[in-house]
Order: C-alpha cells, then sequence, then structure tokens
C-alpha cells in the first residue's frame, strides 16, 4: 500500500533515525533527486534500478558516489515495506584504502604552525591542539568540534567524544595529548560548558588544509588525521576489536580498513623471503636483538652502506 505522500512522510522518519545530522541532510537531498528524476510515477523495483542505470550511465557518478545514494533509496523503499532484498541490486563498491600518513608528516604540519602564518600565539596553540586531537585520539570532525571543556578530563586522562546519534564513547588520553591539551587550556579562559576549541567544522577543514598545503602534504586533509589514528593503532599490533572501541565504529568491517600494511613493512616482510637462506632481513633481526634495537632501523643502516658501497 502506497502512502499518501512517501517522501514527505520518510523525511520526516529520517529525522527520527539514528543518523548524524550531515547523513540525514544528505539523504533528504539524494531522495529529492529521486523524486524529481521519478517525475510522478510510482517508487518501485523498476524505477530503482532505472535510476541507478541512468546515475550509471548518464549522469556518470562514480560508483562510490552511487553506492551512497542507493543507501539512502534502499531506506526509502524498505519504508515503505517494498523487499528491496529480493530485487537482487548489485551496486559496486569500490575499496577505497585511506592514504598511508607517516609521523613525520604529521610533524611536518605542525611545524607550520608559526608566527609567519598564525601571528595570534592563542590561534597557534589551539590550532596545534586541534591536530593533535584528530591525529592523537581519532575523533570525527563533529566530535571534535562538539566538545565542550567539560568533556576533557586531565586528571583522569580521557575525553567524551559524542559521536554519530549521540552515542558517546570514552578515549584515554595519551601524555603526549594531555601536555598539549593542557598548555591549550591553560591559554584560554574557558568555563566548563564552553566549547573547546569554538570552530564549525568548515572553518577545521580549511585551517588543516592551510597547514598541509605548506607542508607540502596536499593529500592530507582533516579526515586524514583521523586515518593516521586508525592506522597507527594497527601498526603497533592493537588488536580489531580495541580500534573499532576506540574509533566508534558500529561495524567492524568499517575497522578492517585500517588493516592495511605500511609500505615499508611489507619491504621488509618481502626480504625475508629468501633461497639462500642468508638475507639480509634476517641479519637485521639478529643484530638488532642483540644491540637492543629494532630490525627496521639496522635494516636501513644496511641498505645505506650499500649504497654507499
Amino acid at each position: 500500500m502506497m502512502l499518501m505522500n512517501p517522501f514527505k512522510q520518510f523525511c520526516d522518519d529520517l529525522d527520527l533515525q539514528d543518523l548524524a545530522p550531515s547523513t540525514r541532510y544528505i539523504y533528504k537531498v539524494f531522495l529529492a533527486q529521486y523524486q524529481e528524476w521519478l517525475n510522478g510515477r510510482s517508487p518501485g523495483e523498476v524505477t530503482l534500478k532505472g535510476y541507478l542505470a541512468y546515475l550509471r550511465d548518464e549522469k556518470g557518478d562514480k560508483d562510490s558516489t552511487r553506492a551512497t545514494k542507493y543507501r539512502a533509496l534502499r531506506l526509502f523503499h524498505e519504508f515503505l515495506g517494498q523487499p528491496v532484498k529480493k530485487w537482487r541490486i548489485r551496486v559496486r563498491v569500490p575499496k577505497l584504502l585511506p592514504p598511508f600518513i607517516h609521523p613525520e608528516e604529521i610533524e611536518g604540519i605542525l611545524a607550520q604552525i608559526t608566527y609567519k602564518v598564525t601571528p595570534d600565539p592563542t590561534h597557534q596553540v589551539r590550532d596545534k591542539a586541534i591536530i593533535s586531537t584528530f591525529a592523537l585520539s581519532g575523533v570525527r570532525m563533529s566530535e571534535l568540534c562538539g566538545l565542550t571543556v567539560r568533556d576533557i578530563d586531565l586528571r583522569a586522562d580521557y575525553l567524551r567524544a559524542f559521536g554519530k546519534g549521540d552515542k558517546m564513547r570514552t578515549i584515554p588520553i595519551n601524555e603526549e595529548l594531555h601536555q598539549i591539551l593542557d598548555e591549550y587550556l591553560a591559554s584560554v579562559g574557558l568555563k566548563p560548558n564552553d566549547s573547546l576549541f569554538g570552530l564549525a567544522p568548515r572553518t577545521v577543514k580549511k585551517m588543516v588544509r592551510k597547514y598541509a598545503d605548506l607542508a607540502g602534504l596536499p593529500h592530507i586533509h582533516a579526515h586524514s588525521l583521523r586515518h593516521f589514528y586508525g592506522s597507527q593503532l594497527t601498526k603497533k599490533r592493537v588488536p580489531s576489536r580495541q580500534i573499532q572501541e576506540l574509533l566508534g565504529h558500529a561495524d567492524p568491517a568499517t575497522t578492517a580498513i585500517y588493516q592495511q600494511v605500511a609500505p615499508e613493512d611489507l619491504r621488509l616482510a618481502a626480504a625475508k623471503v629468501s633461497i639462500s637462506g642468508n638475507n639480509n632481513a634476517t641479519k637485521a633481526e639478529q643484530i638488532g636483538e642483540k644491540l637492543g634495537v629494532s630490525p627496521e632501523l639496522v635494516q636501513s643502516i644496511i641498505e645505506l652502506l650499500k649504497g654507499e658501497g
């Protein structure tokens, strides 16, 4: 049975869903586009498949864009009580790995926060705190901009982040982030209920982009810093379940994207395969164990000496 005004009723229902405000907004935009394309036709299996084909063949949407729109439209058709799962709709979802970011690149971005670029000393401390909070706690943009002073507990060393659907999670603050936030809070006169940083998401994005561009790292943006946190946890062999909790992922499959391996780790792993059984990687491990240093450092020295020879 078709509702009298299914589009409006679905939009009203979206407001009650456990979704981020930005997600609800973009879903409504996608729905309005679909409604316009329907041009009075009733939504169903034929129209949904036809619209997805239109997005691919005529509009030229990327696979990732079509997948996002399909998620919104699938919710709409399910809201109408239609058996979308039985329609056997396949929308290719590309597996996009976030770029692997090295700690040196984060340091390079922080090094751009100077008097020449940002004359106000208070803003310098603030910008350093924002970038460091992203990189050392893995908070989302909406979570960072929603932080209040009360959400930061430097005595117990944790912060409270309110994620999608206002779900709260507690994130430990390590010693490095503790010092940075302590310095920032000491430089500003904020009350417990005040916004921690007092900036809108768009302003934060532009700020991070500015420093990344100055550092010659245009591929790094604000959300990349969250990826850095997840990748570093994986690199440090933190269990996947703990990474999922720290990042606030509802689906373990989302966490799996951080299981990518750093290029240098792949190189060292490949170097361990040998026909002769006498390779530098094995030597590096033996020497590193004796000297108490990492095999990566020993391997780098071996390769450097090779180059000089």
